[in-house]
C-alpha cells in the first residue's frame, strides 16, 4: 500500500507540473492539443499560451564584446563527429517545440565555428516525436544505432517507453528542464536541470520575504489538494502565513474567473500557480472585482505580454523563473548566436528555449572534460564523477549522487529559483538565485 501510494501522489505531482509548465516551455502553436488518445492531454488553457517573453519581446543589443561573437582561431574540427540528439513534438496535434530544434542547429553551428568539442566537429541530431510515447522510443533507437553520446536538452509528454532504450544504450539524457514522466524522475542516466519541482516553496518563501500579510494563492482545481499541501509544508518549513494564507482554484477551462478573484479580496500578494491563460483570464477578474493584490506567476506564464496588457495590476510583481531571462547578460552568446546563424523566428525566451542552450554549453563542459575518446559511456562516466558542475546560468548542481533530497523525484539534481521584478511591463532579472533543497525535502 506504501508504494502504491507513493506511485499515486507522482503521478499527481507529475500531472499538476506539466499543467503549470507545458504553457511555460514556449510553445509556438496557435492550435491547442487534440483530445484523442497519445500523450498525456494538456489541460484546456495551457494549451493555447500567450508566447513567452519574459523579459523584453525586444531585448536591447548588448554593446559589450561579447554580444557579437565571432569564431575564434581555433581552426576548422576534424575528425569523427561527436553525435547528440535533441527530442521535441515538432509536428502534432498537442503544442509543439521548434524552439528546441532552432536552439540545438544554432548550437551546433556555434560551436563548430568555434573549434567544434575537443577538436572535433559536433552533429546534432534533431528528432520529431510527434508528442506521442512510441515516437519518442522511434528516437531513442535511433540515438543508439547511430551512437549517439547524449540526449541533451529535450522535452517530450511521454518518455516511458524511450528513457528505458536509453537506459539500456547507457546514453546520458542531460540538462532537461521540464521532465513530466516517472521514468525520467527516476532513470539512473538522466540530469535534469529544471528547477519547477522547486516553485511552490520559492513563492511560499518570496512572499514572506517581501512583507506579505495578506497571501493567496491560485491553483487549477484539478491539482489543488497536492500542491495546496506542498504550499502549507513550505509554510510549516518556514514558520511563514500559518493562520493567514488563503487558497482558491480555478476550473482548467479558461473563463470568467471574477468570482474566484473576489473570494481573495483583500489579499495583498497572490500567487498564481497556473497557465498563461489562466494566469491572464484571473489577472482580468482581478480587474473586474478591484483587487489589486500583488501577483507572483511562473516563468513562461506570468510573460511581458501578459504584464502589458494587465500592467495596472502586474506593476511591482515578481515572477518565479527556473532560468534567468533571455535578457540577463548570462545569455549574450545565445542571443548573438541566433541573430548570427539566422534562427527560426520562434520564442526562445523560455524553459525550453533557455533550456537547450543551458543543456549543449553543459554538455561541451562535459565532453572535454572525458579522458580519451568522447563515446556514451565514457560521457555518462564523466558525468557522473561531476560533484560540483558549475552551470552556465548560475547554479552549482552536484551530479554524482544517486538521488536528489526530492522524496519521489530522485533524478531532479536542482532546486534553486530566481526572480524578475516586473515594471511598466519589462520582467527585469535581480540575479538572485535562492537554493530551496531543504524546502522540498520537508527538512
Amino acid at each position: 500500500m506504501k508504494t502504491s501510494s507513493r506511485r499515486w501522489v507522482v503521478l499527481i505531482a507529475i500531472l499538476a507540473a506539466l499543467s503549470l509548465f507545458a504553457a511555460a516551455c514556449g510553445n509556438d502553436d496557435d492550435a491547442g492539443p487534440s483530445s484523442g488518445d497519445g500523450a498525456p492531454a494538456v489541460e484546456d488553457g495551457d494549451a493555447e499560451p500567450a508566447p513567452d517573453d519574459s523579459g523584453d519581446a525586444e531585448p536591447a543589443p548588448d554593446d559589450s564584446d561579447d554580444a557579437e561573437p565571432a569564431p575564434d582561431d581555433s581552426g576548422e574540427p576534424t575528425g569523427e563527429p561527436i553525435k547528440v540528439m535533441s527530442i521535441a513534438p515538432l509536428e502534432s496535434n498537442l503544442p509543439t517545440y521548434p524552439n528546441i530544434a532552432g536552439a540545438a542547429e544554432v548550437y551546433e553551428q556555434y560551436i563548430n565555428d568555434r573549434g567544434g568539442i575537443a577538436g572535433h566537429p559536433l552533429e546534432v541530431i534533431v528528432c520529431d516525436s510527434k508528442g506521442d510515447p512510441n515516437g519518442a522510443a522511434t528516437c531513442a533507437r535511433e540515438a543508439a544505432s547511430e551512437g549517439v553520446v547524449a540526449l541533451v536538452g529535450h522535452f517530450e509528454y511521454d518518455m516511458s517507453v524511450a528513457v528505458p532504450i536509453f537506459e539500456e544504450a547507457g546514453i546520458a539524457i542531460l540538462g532537461s528542464c521540464c521532465p513530466v514522466t516517472p521514468a525520467e524522475f527516476s532513470s539512473p542516466v538522466n540530469f535534469i536541470f529544471g528547477s519547477t519541482n522547486a516553485m511552490q516553496h520559492a513563492a511560499v518563501f518570496k512572499m514572506a520575504d517581501d512583507g506579505c500579510q495578506a497571501p493567496s494563492i491560485v491553483y487549477l482545481e484539478n491539482y489543488f489538494d497536492y500542491l495546496s499541501g506542498l504550499a502549507r509544508q513550505s509554510m510549516e518549513h518556514y514558520g511563514v502565513f500559518e493562520d493567514n494564507m488563503r487558497f482558491t482554484s480555478v476550473p482548467a477551462a479558461v473563463g470568467d474567473y471574477s468570482a474566484q478573484a473576489a473570494e481573495i479580496s483583500g489579499a495583498d500578494c497572490v500567487w498564481l500557480s497556473l497557465g498563461a491563460a489562466h494566469t491572464g483570464a484571473f489577472l482580468a477578474g482581478m480587474r473586474t472585482v478591484g483587487n489589486d493584490a500583488r501577483p507572483y506567476g511562473a516563468q513562461g506564464n506570468l510573460t511581458v505580454e501578459v504584464a502589458e496588457s494587465y500592467s495596472e495590476l502586474t506593476d511591482g510583481g515578481v515572477v518565479l523563473n527556473a532560468y534567468p531571462n533571455l535578457v540577463d547578460p548570462v545569455w549574450d552568446e545565445f542571443r548573438a548566436a541566433l541573430e548570427d546563424y539566422d534562427a527560426p523566428e520562434v520564442e526562445y525566451n523560455s524553459l525550453s528555449g533557455l533550456g537547450v542552450w543551458a543543456a549543449y554549453v553543459a554538455f561541451t563542459d562535459l565532453a572535454e572534460l572525458v579522458d580519451g575518446d568522447i563515446t556514451a559511456a565514457s560521457f555518462l562516466e564523466t558525468v557522473r564523477a561531476q560533484d560540483a558542475y558549475q552551470s552556465m546560468w548560475g547554479p552549482t548542481i552536484d551530479l554524482s549522487v544517486p538521488e536528489g533530497p526530492m522524496p519521489g523525484f530522485p533524478r531532479v539534481l536542482n532546486f534553486e529559483i530566481t526572480f524578475d521584478d516586473v515594471s511598466n511591463g519589462v520582467l527585469l532579472p535581480t540575479g538572485e538565485f535562492i537554493d530551496f533543497s531543504d524546502a522540498v525535502s520537508g527538512g
